[in-house]
This record gives C-alpha cells, structure tokens and sequence, in this order.
C-alpha cells in the first residue's frame, strides 16, 4: 500500500456477521473500536499510522482464520511492515460451509 496525505491513522474495517460475541470481541480492541450497525465495524482505529507509507510502500498482510461453522472460534490478524497491530479471536465469520 502507498499512500500520499499524511497525519493518517489506520483501521481494520469489518464486514462481518452482527452478532453479539462479534460485537464484543471488535469492541475490545484498541485504541479505538466502533459498530456502525448500517456498515460494518471500525476496529482498531489508531493502531497503526499510515503516514508512514507517505513516498514509501507498506507491507500490509491479513490472516483470516475462519469459524468452525456452529463455532465462534474465527481469528483476524493484521500485520503492517511485519508488525503485529490487530489481533481478534472468538469471531464467527461465516454460518454454513
């Protein structure tokens, strides 16, 4: 990812089933995590500054563990640069094979 404006946190946005469990474990991330019932979830807003990538390419790579279905065992990691700066477990992502 290259970006070109500076002073830009960065999130992991969500497009994940709205349940409960889900909403709990989201909301718990830091710095800052929000649901927009109409749109998905902002998770980690903060975490990671993308004013880093301003005149330089970013490594950014995601982990997706999915759910067992019936299970809310799912995981979503993200990495930047290598870094770990998200982390969630306890997800349900998915509800039929």
């Amino acid at each position: 990812m290259k970006l070109d404006r500076p002073k830009s946190v960065g999130e992991l946005y969500a497009y994940i089933p709205p349940t409960p469990r889900n909403a709990h474990q989201l909301s718990r991330v830091p710095p800052l995590s929000k649901e927009n019932r109409d749109y998905g979830y902002s998770v980690g807003r903060g975490s990671f500054h993308l004013d880093r990538a301003v005149g330089r390419w970013m490594s950014v790579a995601f982990r997706v563990k999915l759910n067992d279905v019936g299970e809310e065992n799912g995981e979503i990691t993200l990495y930047i640069d290598g870094s770990l700066v998200i982390s969630i477990d306890g997800l349900s992502l998915r509800t039929s094979e």
